[in-house]
């Protein structure tokens, strides 16, 4: 089911945590245009009712609905984006936002998407703490005025490094894919070529990214057949931008090992998440014999310790 309606990805989130009792998110949904013998049964139960009856009769809503099926990492992703949208748009408060961004963080361990949040919550708690002892802890006290903008700056990157359309999974092919990984970069204003990568292209240390000379067919078809496998793991797939050259935009995908990899990258079964460590990071194709000596004194297992740790290995093909 492709949802595009924001709407549902903030009911699908208030299911998930129990933010509000079962009989309001149900009149919730009603209100909002959704309907469903079992949610209207739902609305007229009292919070008084045996636990185990409300929660077959929310199952039975959810599946009369359609919105069975869908992971919560792919769900909460989209509710966090909806949070930054209201934050930035003075919809919510930043502070109130910002706490529930610290628990969807902590419930997803999206720490990939959602990490700024972990200085911001310390940032909050220095201000808390301020506000009953009247001391200002010397590495986390900041003004009011400066945490909101902290927390703006840390919505409007989110907004930009994520997407709020997934492709589906298994009917995208690759090429489908990757058009819609262009558009998705274009909207960040990044109009180019993608070159596909792998770890031992590229040679990662601190802030210099180095990538050999390579031959980009082989590397786009190989990427193809990686994605396929993908697809055969149904554990989801990501297309991630990490750097740019002058003429191409640097990218790899990240196809998850397990269950738990893919909830940790905030990535669902069904689904190809785009996004782009923002702002990209310039690459240079190395094309001097001494760079390319230097390149080659690191193994690709090094490189794949390093910020983009996530980047295949062609052993990942087999």
């Amino acid at each position: 089911m492709e949802i595009t309606d924001p709407n549902i990805w903030r009911l699908l989130a208030d299911n998930h945590r129990n933010a509000i009792p079962h009989n309001e998110w149900a009149i919730r949904c009603l209100e909002l245009g959704y309907d469903s013998p079992s949610l209207r049964m739902l609305a007229a139960m009292s919070p008084g009712e045996w636990p185990s009856v409300i929660e077959d009769k929310r199952d039975l809503a959810m599946r009369e609905l359609g919105w069975v099926g869908i992971r919560s990492s792919v769900f909460l992703l989209q509710y966090a984006r909806i949070l930054a949208e209201d934050i930035l748009a003075d919809r919510i408060d930043s502070l109130v936002g910002s706490a529930e961004m610290y628990g969807l963080l902590q419930e997803t361990d999206g720490d990939s998407e959602l990490g700024a949040w972990y200085d911001i919550d310390e940032l909050m708690l220095a201000q808390s703490d301020f506000r009953r002892s009247g001391k200002k802890d010397p590495y986390y006290y900041v003004e009011p005025d400066e945490l909101v903008r902290v927390i703006k700056q840390a919505c409007s990157d989110l907004l930009h490094r994520t997407r709020r359309k997934f492709g589906l999974l298994p009917d995208t092919t690759f090429r489908e894919a990757e058009e819609t990984f262009k558009e998705f970069l274009a909207d960040n204003d990044h109009l180019a070529e993608v070159l596909w990568l792998f770890a031992e292209d590229v040679t990662i240390r601190q802030n210099t990214i180095l990538i050999r000379p390579l031959d980009r067919k082989r590397n786009h078809a190989l990427t193809e057949v990686l994605y396929e496998r993908g697809k055969e793991r149904k554990h989801g797939i990501e297309m991630h931008a990490f750097a740019k050259t002058d003429g191409d935009i640097c990218a790899y995908i990240v196809v998850p090992l397990n269950d738990l990899h893919a909830q940790s990258r905030l990535m669902g079964s069904d689904f190809i998440k785009f996004s782009a460590r923002l702002p990209l990071r310039n690459a240079e194709i190395v094309t001097s014999s001494p760079l390319l000596f230097l390149r080659n004194l690191f193994s690709a297992e090094d490189k794949r310790n390093g910020w983009e740790d996530c980047m295949p290995s062609l052993d990942d093909l087999g």
